[in-house]
């Protein structure tokens, strides 16, 4: 079979009672795949939370405005702007400080509930790509990270990211991570311009992206619907659980396996077999 689980049992016998508490995940648990490709998302699975809630939006928080100011005769930035505050027209040249702070205000409500309409996530790329270049921020990975692409590659297993960042944001951050320059090991990104990340005619699109059948693919992520939705269009899912990650529904987290580290899956390339 091309999914073969070995789980030390005598390690996990408490892993559905940890309710209330983060999810108990097996000391000794390895996922054992025969596949194609592997689609993962990143908050919470290659990259902590911290980094998303303390690092980028703390950034883009207390400089977004005079991001905004600086960069407003840009026409990508003009565009965006129309675009947030649904104007007929928005004329590039001089700031207009009406226009800036009212921007800065739904920017700012937006980001504060985790709701960023694709405009400001276009504009938040564009600021970050300017903190990347100028060596002001590396794009946080957990250890295993790099370690994983790198066996992955070596398989033949394609590699690609599916995040509700733009896929602009998730290059820059692969690009310059704190373990190196890791976007060479990426063959493509998708983000919810695909569609949502809980409906399973968006990992259906993905693997005809791919030009896979979805069983020759895993998705690896955090949110236990996502995985549901990956599992539901055929793809394999993996559920990750890392070191500062939300509690896990214990009932739900029974769809997939749980991993705490991607030195826990085992994955050879589809063509090559799996020895049982």
């Amino acid at each position: 079979p091309s999914l073969v689980l070995f789980l030390d049992y005598l390690n996990c016998k408490n892993l559905l009672s940890t309710r209330g508490l983060a999810m108990a995940v097996p000391e000794a648990a390895t996922v054992r795949l025969s596949i194609k490709a592997v689609v993962s998302d990143i908050i919470g699975t290659t990259t902590s939370f911290q980094f998303l809630s303390e690092t980028i939006h703390d950034l883009l928080h207390r400089h977004f405005s005079a991001m905004l100011e600086q960069h407003w005769s840009e026409l990508e930035v003009q565009t965006c702007v129309k675009s947030i505050l649904r104007l007929e027209s928005s004329e590039a040249g001089e700031v207009d400080r009406s226009l800036l702070e009212s921007v800065t205000k739904v920017a700012q409500e937006q980001m504060a509930c985790g709701k960023e309409s694709p405009a400001l996530k276009t504009l938040q790329g564009r600021f970050l790509t300017i903190f990347y270049e100028r060596g002001e921020l590396k794009g946080h990975v957990f250890d295993d990270v790099l370690p994983a692409f790198q066996r992955w590659r070596n398989s033949g297993i394609g590699l690609a990211i599916y995040s509700s960042g733009s896929t602009n944001a998730q290059h820059l951050l692969f690009k310059n991570s704190t373990s190196g320059p890791l976007d060479q090991f990426i063959d493509c990104y998708f983000d919810t311009t695909t569609g949502s990340k809980t409906d399973p005619a968006s990992y259906t699109a993905i693997c005809r992206e791919l030009d896979l059948p979805p069983q020759s693919v895993v998705f690896i992520a955090d949110m236990i619907g996502e995985v549901e939705a990956a599992c539901a269009a055929g793809l394999h899912g993996v559920i990750a659980h890392r070191p500062g990650n939300p509690t896990l529904d214990t009932e739900r987290a029974t769809c997939a396996p749980v991993v705490s580290s991607f030195d826990m899956l085992q994955l050879l390339a589809e063509e090559d077999g799996l020895d049982t």
